[in-house]
């Protein structure tokens, strides 16, 4: 998966150039705490009858593990209480031969972090994607590859998910509410998602989405790079393949029992979870 993240390590860099004598590994901060490491390196000065070693201290601070785990997706953001963990995660698929996005709107909750999950059809020369005022990239996202999204959407309104070069966008809905969201969702009268099958990082993005009972739901689906076979239990059959790389299937189906529902990848392996809840 391909993150859009920027690394640098400019210390090492320099000491590089000065040239070290000799340097000690950085050891890895532990996951669960992530506190400095110390690395010592020994740059030797200039030869000379009486030029003594110089010692430099690096101090390298290991990236702290995110405080928050992901949200299931979630258009009907009410059928999530508010103990649940605080990031809201969405998949969205650009399909850009049909100046399209897939699903065409989203609606979230003002001040929640987003982590979207963006994939694309095809390979085109204008690649910037913007969602106006939150993000904006011109980061390459091919075909095959996952983008990894994140902002917080800080203000209440309509914006736009944007293919600024071919000019097509996807509305993003900011409310402030989760009744207000719900209301959205009973006025669309029906829940349209999307998810991303990945065999070879075994899993879906996102791994779980919430719909409502007795609402219809469209799944837009997309394989990066292998066929699917895939069932939701109750509700889609997987006698066959149903999921292509490069090519878009939609799962069609009105949940009509809350609960908790396998998404089952019957040829990989791997599953995911429907979580269906009641309206409030």
């Amino acid at each position: 998966m391909r993150r859009l993240t920027i690394c640098w390590l400019p210390v090492l860099s320099a000491l590089a150039v000065l040239g070290c004598s000799e340097a000690t590994n950085v050891t890895p901060a532990p996951e669960q705490n992530p506190t400095p490491v110390i690395q010592i390196v020994v740059v030797t000065a200039t030869p000379g009858p009486t030029s003594p070693p110089v010692i430099q201290t690096v101090v390298v601070t290991a990236t702290p593990l995110p405080t928050r785990t992901p949200r299931p997706t979630l258009e009907a953001m009410a059928g999530m209480n508010q103990e649940m963990s605080e990031v809201q995660e969405i998949s969205i698929i650009e399909n850009y031969r049909a100046t399209q996005f897939w699903p065409r709107n989203f609606v979230v909750i003002k001040d929640i972090p987003v982590r979207m999950y963006l994939t694309r059809l095809h390979r085109e020369h204008v690649n910037r994607f913007t969602i106006s005022p939150f993000f904006s990239s011109s980061e390459v996202i091919l075909p095959g590859e996952v983008g990894v999204i994140e902002f917080v959407p800080d203000q209440i309104g309509e914006f736009k998910i944007s293919n600024v070069g071919h000019g097509f966008d996807a509305d993003l809905i900011v409310v402030e509410t989760q009744a207000e969201a719900n209301a959205y969702i009973a006025d669309r009268g029906v829940q349209m998602y999307a998810l991303i099958h990945d065999v070879d990082q075994f899993r879906l993005f996102p791994e779980t989405i919430v719909v409502y009972k007795d609402i219809p739901v469209t799944i837009h689906n997309i394989s990066l790079v292998a066929e699917h076979q895939v069932s939701i239990e109750r509700y889609e059959m997987g006698e066959e393949i149903n999921v292509l790389p490069g090519e878009l299937t939609r799962f069609e189906f009105t949940p009509d029992t809350t609960g908790a529902f396998t998404i089952l990848h019957e040829i990989h392996g791997f599953s995911g979870t429907l979580i269906v809840a009641d309206v409030p």
